[in-house]
């Protein structure tokens, strides 16, 4: 596998710098050269956040988002569930509600699955879609289209301050929230939430 890499690597590299014609532009000749190194990425294992990044800024894409909201049963305040995204994570270094662009053969069952896993690290019970909720958005890393989807757990998610995640007021969140999150995702949890509490769902 590594020497086929390198071979592929190689005539990639040489093309870039020997057109085909005089006619070929450097950015064509670019273009293929990235063409023909993709071709080695297996798409069915993570693209790690170097190259999702690239690929981002390429085509549009749809983030899942997991709102998670709940009734604090001590204090009785509404409390979403934030994670602190990390110092070389798109917005660093911002609180996010959890969620994740979907990828090759995944649907919103499975990314709520694999979100819940890696940043909730607990167990979803249900999930409802907040279709009319979705928005678009032009970012550094891309063209956006954000679907915030309504988790439920089976067990609630500790605390772990020593890893940025936890509970917060919905009226006492922290400065540093991802503006999309403040503005849209969030709200459409909290109206969602609110309209299962009154029907006691």
């Amino acid at each position: 596998m590594l020497q086929e890499a390198w071979e592929v690597i190689w005539q990639a590299f040489h093309s870039l710098f020997n057109p085909a014609s005089a006619q070929e532009t450097f950015h064509e000749r670019l273009r293929l050269f990235a063409a023909k190194v993709l071709s080695l990425i297996d798409a069915d294992q993570p693209y790690g956040a170097k190259l999702f990044n690239e690929l981002n800024r390429l085509d549009p894409h749809l983030a899942v988002e997991g709102v998670c909201v709940r009734r604090n049963q001590k204090t009785q305040k509404l409390e979403v569930w934030l994670r602190l995204r990390g110092p070389n994570e798109a917005y660093p270094n911002q609180y996010e509600v959890g969620g994740s662009a979907i990828q090759n053969g995944e649907d919103y069952a499975v990314v709520v699955r694999r979100v819940a896993e890696a940043k909730f690290k607990a167990p979803v019970a249900k999930f409802s879609v907040l279709y009319g909720k979705e928005f678009f958005q032009q970012e550094e890393r891309g063209w956006y289209c954000h679907m915030p989807v309504a988790v439920f757990f089976e067990t609630d998610p500790v605390d772990q301050p020593g890893e940025g995640t936890g509970w917060f007021p919905v009226k006492e969140l922290p400065p540093n929230v991802c503006p999309h999150h403040l503005e849209k995702l969030i709200p459409a949890g909290v109206e969602y939430f609110l309209k299962r509490e009154n029907l006691r769902l």
